[in-house]
């Protein structure tokens, strides 16, 4: 235990410590080529708008243009605050509370005299390591192209690596999964995009390395990993996808059907998770207010509270209004009917397996169902969130799917149960 207790401490300070120079790294880019290519991007996004629908009439395929417009200021700010400063707080561009995101960047470009500098201290922002770099050279509409390209190749990666690691049965539902995020809106928007690429490279990494991590018993370091990344990078989106399926997958390999070994096990990987994804969340407003002397508590408290709360601009509503409005999107027909495939597919693996099937494997799915419940939760809790941006938070639910599809394949598409027992 106190090895245990040791490594994690110095996976996490190591995570730390690489976060705060990779920002500190990042603000020391020239922002000259950014800013104007921010221009060029601030011009595509005033013509879609705030939020545009690539297919009329499907909240769905509703881009987030207002976070992304966030995102670009962000990158392109250039203020006399140090580095360090730049690098803890992240500033951007800003008039009022009643201007909105790309109306803050007009204003910059038409040197607005009400325009002072915003921190937004509460969130790592990771993402500007990437973004920085790639504003370097071209706008969003070319950063859009990268995007779907670098999306497309991860989820063909992917879908090669199921069927090489003779995984093939669980393709269908990887892919129906995917389909559910809409990964056509998904590439068109930044502020998707980051939980999307961490999802899929946690599934990539359990494919090409499965055997390696759990031979050495490393995969709640794995979680803890996987947690620190999706805090440092994401922006408050559907950050539980990053465990979800993850997860999901690892109890595939696992195989086992002793429920209480699962459960035990259940637990640990989410609590490492958790601990690296709150710790790291933790550690920025410790860090943040060391550094530069700004409560960086205050700000995040605050916005926490509002976030856990049941209500929008003095509007009440139950917690299970924010879960129905999140499902109300899952569960509309395209998905439904890509789902009703997936079922039919299984019938067909469990026809196929019939004379294998033992009704002692139905423990196994114990796992799967926690799992399943963990997004309902997870927007029950964060029910303002929730509420307001469910066009964005839905795709947590593809755990839901996922979870769902793997475990009756797992049970009724004639696995055969781990010979060896591993933890």
């Amino acid at each position: 235990m106190k090895n245990f207790i040791l490594k994690t401490l110095k996976i996490f300070i190591s995570g730390l410590i690489i976060g705060i120079l990779l920002m500190i790294g990042v603000y020391l880019i020239p922002t000259g080529r950014i800013v104007d290519n921010v221009e060029k991007s601030k011009e595509i996004l005033k013509e879609e708008g705030h939020y545009n629908y690539i297919v009329s009439g499907d909240k769905t395929t509703m881009t987030d243009n207002y976070t992304d417009s966030i995102m670009l200021n962000e990158a392109m700010y250039h203020g006399d605050e140090g580095i360090i400063d730049k690098a803890m707080n992240v500033y951007e561009y800003y008039i009022s509370n009643d201007v909105k995101p790309l109306d803050n960047l007009d204003g910059y470009f038409n040197n607005d005299p009400l325009l002072h500098p915003n921190s937004y201290t509460r969130y790592w922002h990771g993402y500007l390591i990437f973004v920085k770099p790639l504003l370097l050279f071209l706008n969003i509409a070319g950063i859009r192209q990268i995007n779907a390209f670098l999306q497309l190749g991860l989820i063909v990666s992917i879908s090669v690596l199921f069927v090489k690691k003779k995984k093939e049965k669980y393709l269908i539902p990887y892919l129906i999964t995917i389909f559910m995020t809409t990964p056509m809106t998904v590439g068109m928007c930044l502020q998707y995009s980051s939980i999307f690429y961490i999802m899929n490279i946690a599934l990539l990494t359990i494919l090409l390395f499965d055997d390696k991590i759990r031979s050495k018993n490393d995969y709640n370091y794995f979680f803890l990993i996987v947690g620190m990344i999706t805090s440092y990078f994401d922006f408050l989106t559907y950050p539980l996808a990053t465990l979800g399926l993850p997860l999901i997958l690892y109890f595939v390999y696992k195989n086992e059907k002793d429920i209480f070994n699962n459960i035990k096990d259940l637990i640990a990987k989410c609590f490492m998770w958790a601990f690296g994804y709150f710790g790291m969340w933790g550690s920025k407003l410790v860090i943040a207010t060391i550094l530069t002397g700004k409560d960086a508590f205050k700000e995040a408290f605050n916005h926490m509270n509002d976030r856990l709360s049941s209500e929008v601009q003095s509007f009440h509503f139950s917690r299970l209004d924010a879960v129905n409005k999140n499902l109300d999107l899952i569960i509309n027909r395209p998905f439904i009917i890509v789902f009703l495939l997936g079922l039919i597919f299984i019938g067909y693996l469990f026809y196929k397996n019939r004379k294998d099937f033992n009704k002692n494997n139905l423990l196994k799915i114990v796992p799967f169902i926690i799992i399943s419940i963990m997004p309902l939760v997870w927007i029950f809790m964060l029910s303002n969130h929730s509420y307001i941006h469910d066009f964005l938070e839905y795709r947590g639910l593809v755990i839901i799917v996922f979870a769902i599809l793997c475990g009756l394949v797992l049970i009724l598409g004639g696995e055969n149960e781990t010979k060896k027992k591993r933890k």
